[in-house]
C-alpha cells in the first residue's frame, strides 16, 4: 500500500492522463480481441490496439521508476552538504548555528598545538552557548586531547574543575616525541561534522575548515570517533575527577608535586571566586 501511495505521489496530471489512456487501450483491445466488443473484425488491428496499450503502459512504468529515483536523489541531496569555511570568519558563526541546534551531544578533539587565546576569540559566542547548554543539561560534551605541555595541562584542568558534576567529559593521549600535523574533528549529534586544524601552530594563511553533512559519510566519522575515544585515557568518568591520574600526567610532563598541588589550589580558588561572582 505504501508503494502504491508513493507511485500516486510520483505521478503528475499528464502521467495520470497517459496511464488512463493506456489502460483504456488495453481494456478495449482485449474486449475486442475476445469478441465481447465488436469494433473491428481485423485481428491484426485488434492486436495493434492491445500492443499500443501495453507500450504506453511500459512507458508509464518506466516514467514512474525514474520519478521515484529522482525523488530519492532529491531527498539525498537535500540532507547532504559539504562547505568550505574560513576559520576566523564563516566558521565561528557556523559553529553558533550548530551548537544552537544540537539535540544530544557535541564531540570535540584537540590533537595538535593550540595558539594562546587572543582577546578577540572568534569562537567566544559558540563557547558561551556551549557552556549554557551543558550547565542546563540540554546536551553532553566529550573531548579528546593530546596534552603537550604544562600550559595545555592547566587549561584542561581548569575545564575539569569548571564543569565538575556536569555531562562534560575529557580523555587524553600522551604527546608524541615530536609534534606532527593532525586533523581535528567536531561532531554535532553525529550528523554535522567539521574537519580542520582549527588552531595551527604556525598559520601562514587563512585556515580552512570543512563542514560535512552527509548520511553516507556519517558512519565513517562515527567509527573514527569511537576508536579515538575508547583508546584515550579518561580523566573524569562518572563526572568525578581522577586526581591520581591527573597527578601522574603532571609528573610525566615534568612538573613537581609541589608545582602540581599549587596549580590545583590556585585554579580551585579562581573558579570558586568566579562562581561567587556569578551567583
Amino acid at each position: 500500500m505504501s508503494e502504491l501511495k508513493q507511485l500516486i505521489r510520483n505521478f503528475g496530471f499528464e502521467s495520470w492522463m497517459l496511464s488512463l489512456t493506456a489502460l483504456a487501450a488495453i481494456f478495449i483491445g482485449l474486449l475486442d480481441f475476445v469478441g465481447w466488443l465488436n469494433l473491428s473484425t481485423d485481428q491484426l488491428l485488434q492486436i495493434v490496439v492491445v500492443g499500443i496499450g501495453l507500450l504506453m503502459g511500459a512507458v508509464i512504468a518506466q516514467t514512474s521508476r525514474r520519478a521515484s529515483e529522482i525523488n530519492e536523489l532529491r531527498k539525498l541531496v537535500g540532507v547532504a552538504e559539504i562547505t568550505i569555511l574560513e576559520s576566523r570568519r564563516s566558521f565561528p558563526q557556523h559553529l553558533v548555528q550548530s551548537i544552537s541546534k544540537a539535540q544530544r551531544f557535541v564531540l570535540d578533539t584537540a590533537l595538535n598545538f593550540e595558539l594562546p587565546p587572543s582577546a578577540d576569540d572568534p569562537q567566544k559566542q559558540y563557547k558561551q552557548i556551549l557552556d549554557k547548554r551543558v550547565r542546563q543539561s540540554d546536551i553532553s560534551f566529550r573531548r579528546v586531547e593530546v596534552i603537550f605541555n604544562r600550559e595545555r595541562f592547566e587549561k584542561m584542568l581548569r575545564r575539569l574543575l569548571t564543569y565538575e558534576g556536569f555531562e562534560y567529559f575529557i580523555r587524553y593521549y600522551d604527546a608524541p616525541p615530536k609534534a606532527i600535523p593532525l586533523l581535528n574533528m567536531m561532531s554535532f549529534d553525529d550528523e554535522h561534522f567539521y574537519l580542520g586544524g582549527f588552531y595551527p601552530a604556525e598559520p601562514t594563511t587563512e585556515e580552512l575548515v570543512v563542514y560535512i553533512r552527509h548520511p553516507e559519510i556519517a558512519q565513517f566519522f562515527r567509527d573514527y570517533w569511537n576508536i579515538l575515544w575508547l583508546r584515550a585515557i579518561p580523566l573524569n568518568e562518572g563526572k568525578r575527577i581522577d586526581w591520581a591520574g591527573l597527578k601522574r600526567l603532571a609528573l610525566h610532563l615534568g612538573m613537581t608535586e609541589s608545582e602540581y598541588d599549587s596549580m590545583v589550589t590556585k585554579l580551585k580558588d579562581e573558579i570558586q571566586r568566579e562562581k561567587g561572582q556569578t551567583s
